[in-house]
């Protein structure tokens, strides 16, 4: 479905980034990089058990 294949599928919880489309349920595909660049959006762990 996604090339290169996505490391995870995270569900949005919340409307903190619906001005760039990202809405609350949506099924986001995420790449795992060191690599992250200007104007990017990016996912950060806060801890190792996540955070809610």
């Amino acid at each position: 479905m996604f090339k290169p294949n996505a490391d995870f599928l995270l569900r949005v919880s919340g409307m903190s980034m619906k001005d760039i489309g990202i809405l609350d349920g949506d099924l986001l595909a995420v790449h795992k990089t060191q690599d992250v660049r200007n104007g990017q959006v990016v996912v950060a762990r806060i801890d190792e058990r996540g955070h809610r």
